[in-house]
């Protein structure tokens, strides 16, 4: 096992799910090219690592690394060391209660720290609890300390422990210190096993730590090392131990750690957590305050460990990167399950089973880019064609914003806020669409941190800045600061020079960039399909045709990914627009004329489906320009007006609508409650409100992005005061002021009479000066329509002949960004367009890029398949009571599942430490390409694995495993079983054994379709259940027998029916089996029997007694 760039061990850092031993770049197994200073301070060891710039002479970096150390290290002793008698916290313990202590500034910033950790970990981390020496029986409490404006006051008898959070202060401190050093690239900072690091090891190379495990680990592989955490610029980790150091009279199982409300010392217990280390994005001081915290919550075992630190985690300023405990019981290890993360260890399987492919991307706006990125990262060769000259669309022209929850800059600015207020806020503007697909959304939501954190980190956007747009629930939305040379910076433009340099710098030997190249049709070639019985084609993309020049091309790939836009600009005589949304066709739009609609034409040429296409979204901002007011092509005003809050009035200077509803909304409020403009010589503009500003609003906008719309495109107006303002407008300057009296007394309450309007970022005033207006006109922005997609980007088409699904995916072709439909239903929210681009993107070209498999099937019994959760679909209507479907990727979007009909598989997962187990019967065909689906019970009765399918989200990686079961082949010479020929099939269901039923049923109708079976009513199914609730696919089934009445029969029976219910009642009797299934025995009938092992155990003895022999009915636990 080699070394990372650092390790700790009761402050060392920690582990893995099932104990898969970690591995570390190449990189960071030596020390080569660094700057190494140790040595010891306060008897701790402490160790800095220095990456220098290249031409820096290294012995100067030493001596000024040294220098720090011994600065910053020595102030720490000053201040906090409990050995040193004239240190500060000793003074401060020995004053009086009388006494109010002078605090220097290091002292404060601890313990600011403490007192919010104290706060969020709700007294579990207490500085103030530990008994003084000499003093067992007492103990004190935070609080019981007071701080007031510098100074420092505690009862007689409490004294501060500040050891641990003050030496992260001092790792913070210190590893800044080196980071402002010349020459200096990176540092990575240790003190007795906590770290903080600053900037890179090298050139695109993190800083690795590696976690060691406690005294007497066993049973995690290598017990060494527990895991490997790769740290962003910035990032920290603490441990904290049992085993660390012992304290006089604790006991002999007793530890260092004071347990704050039980008055005690902390015993060494098997199933308590021995070890937590805990990663943050950010100060070292939090992550080793809330290690410490984790120590004591877990006393009580490690789910009440895990609960605080993500509890506490999320109330304190750095954010929780991960975290793991260690509990010597079992062992348990648990690590921090982020909501839509992968497993790096799955991640790196995924990719390590695939073949490299070649990847076509059309368009180069923020979706083409994000999808070519992940593509090449996953080792594919990636082209793209843009049809413009250079790469941007309209993606650069986004000026709003992109969305995000949980996001280091929302926690900056102390915004709480979380995936289900997000999720509903994006379902709330999504209304009035049919053709709304859940599962977009719960990916878009779920992975809106991923993708904010990708732009962050790994692509170097600096989304800092947040705003609240209309619709949405708290600031979300991410932009730039204003540039250092005070020019303003429009996200969309900035994120596209980011991946621009993205591409060309860390990916200019894999992805290819062609512009100038209109893609003018889809390359489709017919294959084969695997099918035992029926020889069957299906059609596959296999690139593209482009012009370039007048000259026509073709281009042949393994994937295709469609990444070139909307139609918005599609508005001329038989145009997109004119087809679908014929009503919007005349209005102003902000597209650029490259917005042609053509992957949309692409997909239904070849009969991919078509969504939402009448669902154009109106801004409401659109910039009129007073001396251009009928150009048709209209500058965005950013939804940020509003939200940093500009107001709406109209030719009257009355407000009329909630300034940050929905852009539907305020658009519509727009066309019916404003009037239209004159511009004289009889021609009439569009309905236009002004837009008012006062110079609080414009500073919170940015004045020098305003500065750009006003001075240097002219956009705005200014007026220095109401009166002005009355006569820009053409209003009575009495109802101006009245308006804004009424804004500002709304402003006061919180909630305004007129438009019901609650959130205020800007307090507006009738006596206010330097005022900023502009007219403003709704304006063709977006098309929530286009080209139906899966959860996994896959393009799709209708199939007209099925009983159980209506759709299936394209061969071979992905689609991601405004091309598709289906996420945004009637209404985009202000700020999911880039988001959309960047997680649906990124979606493609993983998919697109994993296409190839070295083995055409997924699942094997010898071994654990990583699989990623693709979507959860909630099935209370479709399947029964309590029930949801979770749905795999299997690796390739084209690789089968290698299961049989019948066949079951194993899943497994990790909750709180402890290996969780399930078996289920895949309610997917096996021939379904991409995709496996397991239908659950969710509550209770589903047992223990249903704590971790509750728990994960899409984007999280389970493990499979392909297990027995019945193994029915389905062949051109008929079905068969264990090498005998069945003509005929009879179920026998209890319970949630249903679901193998209906995979048979499946795929018997499929069988039953492609061969022309004559045999009647050759598939029947008896189900038996306790209660009501417990039946599941009642409706699928009844719609199975009532539409193929020929070859599928079935009858139901409840224990416990319900009043009114008309079939059978009871228990499953031979007399039931004779009128529901087949009788008599025959030796090409087979009866399957799945349900409760009971049940099945008593339905086993009920068909031998009635004379069926035993090789005639199978048993999924009896066989």
């Amino acid at each position: 096992m080699g070394k990372g760039d650092t390790e700790t061990t009761a402050s060392r850092v920690v582990g893995n799910a099932f104990y898969v031993p970690p591995t570390e770049p190449a990189e960071s197994l030596s020390e080569e090219g660094l700057v190494v200073v140790a040595g010891e301070q306060c008897e701790l060891p402490y160790s800095v690592k220095v990456s220098v710039t290249e031409g820096t002479e290294e012995r100067e970096v030493s001596a000024a690394v040294g220098d720090a150390v011994k600065e910053v290290l020595g102030l720490a002793e000053e201040r906090f060391s409990g050995y040193r008698e004239d240190s500060e916290v000793n003074r401060l313990n020995r004053a009086g209660p009388d006494t109010a202590h002078e605090a220097s500034p290091e002292m404060l910033e601890v313990l600011a720290v403490a007192n919010l950790v104290w706060r969020s970990s709700r007294g579990l981390f207490d500085v103030a609890a530990v008994p003084p020496r000499g003093s067992e029986g007492y103990r004190g409490s935070w609080l019981d300390v007071k701080v007031e404006n510098g100074r420092v006051r505690m009862p007689a008898g409490t004294q501060l422990d500040l050891g641990g959070v003050a030496k992260g202060w001092a790792i913070d401190r210190l590893a800044d210190r080196i980071a402002g050093l010349p020459g200096v690239a990176g540092a990575l900072v240790t003190w007795a096993g906590d770290v903080a690091c600053r900037g890179l090891r090298g050139p695109g190379v993190p800083w690795a730590v590696r976690v060691s495990a406690p005294p007497g680990a066993s049973g995690v592989g290598d017990p060494a090392a527990l895991a490997v955490l790769t740290l962003h610029p910035g990032d920290a980790v603490a441990t904290s131990g049992d085993y660390a150091q012992q304290r006089a009279g604790s006991g002999p199982e007793g530890h260092h750690i004071f347990l704050p409300k039980e008055g005690a010392w902390a015993q060494r217990r098997e199933a308590a957590v021995a070890q937590a280390t805990v990663h943050v994005r950010g100060a070292c001081a939090y992550a080793d305050a809330l290690a410490t915290a984790a120590l004591v919550a877990g006393v009580a075992g490690v789910k009440a460990a895990r609960m605080m630190v993500e509890v506490a985690g999320d109330q304190l300023p750095p954010m929780l990167e991960d975290y793991v405990l260690y509990a010597r019981e079992g062992p348990r290890v648990c690590r921090y399950l982020r909501p839509g993360g992968e497993d790096p260890v799955g991640r790196r399987t995924r990719f390590a089973n695939c073949k490299a492919a070649t990847v076509v991307v059309v368009g180069g706006g923020l979706a083409g880019l994000s999808a070519a990125v992940t593509a090449a990262e996953a080792g594919a060769r990636v082209i793209i064609l843009e049809s413009e000259p250079k790469l941007g669309g309209n993606s650069a022209k986004a000026t709003s914003g992109i969305n995000g929850w949980g996001t280091q800059a929302q926690r900056a600015h102390n915004v709480r806020d979380e995936c289900r207020f997000f999720e509903r806020d994006t379902f709330r503007s999504a209304v009035g669409s049919h053709d709304l697909d859940p599962a977009l959304i719960q990916v878009l939501a779920t992975k809106a941190p991923h993708a904010i954190d990708w732009l962050r980190s790994d692509v170097g956007v600096p989304l800092e800045v947040i705003s609240q747009l209309g619709g949405h629930s708290a600031p979300r939305t991410h932009r730039a600061p204003i540039s250092k040379d005070g020019k303003p910076v429009p996200i969309g433009w900035l994120i596209m020079e980011y991946m621009k340099t993205t591409v060309q710098t860390r990916h200019a030997e894999t992805i290819t960039v062609i512009t100038g190249a209109r893609v003018t049709n889809l390359i489709t070639e017919n294959k084969p399909v695997a099918n035992d019985y029926k020889e069957t084609i299906r059609m596959y993309v296999s690139g593209v045709v482009y012009e370039q020049d007048g000259s026509a091309h073709e281009l042949r790939g393994d994937a295709v990914i469609l990444a070139c836009g909307g139609f918005g600009a599609d508005s001329g005589p038989g145009g997109l627009l004119q087809q679908h949304c014929p009503q919007v066709a005349t209005m102003p739009t902000t597209n650029g004329a490259f917005a042609r609609g053509d992957g949309m034409r692409f997909v239904s040429a070849i009969g991919g489906n078509l969504v939402d296409m009448d669902k154009v979204q109106l801004h409401p901002t659109g910039f009129v320009d007073p001396n251009d007011p009928l150009n048709q092509t209209k500058f965005l005003g950013p939804e940020a007006l509003r939200g940093s809050g500009g107001v709406l009035l109209n030719e009257e200077g009355k407000r009329f609508v909630n300034e940050l509803d929905l852009r539907s909304v305020v658009s519509q409020a727009i066309l019916t409650r404003c009037g239209t403009l004159d511009v004289g010589d009889g021609k009439v503009g569009p309905h236009v409100s002004w837009c008012l500003m006062n110079k609080d609003a414009q500073e919170k906008f940015g004045t020098a992005q305003l500065s750009f719309y006003a001075d240097r495109m002219k956009l705005f107006q200014r007026a220095r005061n109401v009166a002005e303002a009355a006569k820009l407008i053409g209003c009575d300057e009495a109802v101006l002021r009245q308006t804004l009296d009424e804004y500002e007394k709304a402003c006061g309450l919180g909630h305004c009479p007129l438009t019901h309007k609650t959130a205020y970022p800007t307090v507006i005033r009738a006596d206010d000066e330097d005022l900023l207006l502009a007219r403003v006109t709704p304006v063709i922005h977006y098309c929530m329509g286009g080209v139906q997609i899966s959860a996994s980007c896959e393009v799709q088409q209708m199939i007209q002949t099925t009983l159980f699904g209506k759709r299936r995916h394209i061969g071979g072709l992905f689609a991601a960004g405004e091309v598709t439909g289906g996420l945004h239903g009637g209404n985009r929210l202000g700020g999911n367009s880039l988001l959309d681009c960047a997680v649906f993107g990124q979606i493609a070209g993983d998919r697109a890029a994993t296409i190839l498999q070295e083995s055409n099937r997924c699942l094997g019994t010898d071994e654990w398949t990583p699989v990623v959760l693709r979507e959860v679909r909630n099935t209370d209507d479709r399947y029964g009571f309590n029930t949801r479907e979770f749905r795999f990727n299997l690796h390739g979007a084209l690789q089968l599942s290698g299961l049989e009909v019948g066949q079951f598989i194993a899943i497994r997962g990790e909750v709180d430490g402890d290996t969780v187990q399930g078996y289920y019967s895949p309610i997917t065909r096996p021939d379904d390409e991409g995709v496996i689906g397991i239908l659950c019970r969710v509550d209770e009765k589903g047992g223990p694995i249903v704590d971790f399918l509750n728990r994960i989200r899409p984007g999280n990686t389970a493990y499979m495993k392909a297990m027995g079961g019945l193994k029915l082949r389905f062949g051109r010479n008929g079905i068969s079983w264990e090498d005998r020929p069945v003509r005929r099939i009879s179920m026998l269901a209890g319970g949630t054994g249903i679901a193998p039923m209906v995979q048979i049923t499946r795929a018997y109708l499929r069988y039953h379709l492609a061969c022309n079976v004559e045999e009647k009513q050759a598939l029947r199914l008896l189900y038996a259940a306790e209660e009501s609730i417990d039946l599941a696919f009642v409706r699928t089934l009844d719609n199975i027998a009532t539409t193929c009445p020929d070859v599928f029969a079935y009858g139901k029976i409840l224990n416990k029916p319900p009043l009114g219910w008309t079939e059978g009642v009871g228990f499953v009797t031979p007399a039931l089996i004779k009128e529901h299934l087949h009788f008599p025995p025959a030796e090409d009938t087979l009866i399957v029997i799945c349900g409760p092992p009971i049940f099945e155990k008593i339905m086993c003895g009920t068909l031998a007694k009635m004379g069926y022999p035993r090789h005639t009915f199978y048993s999924f636990s009896q066989n």
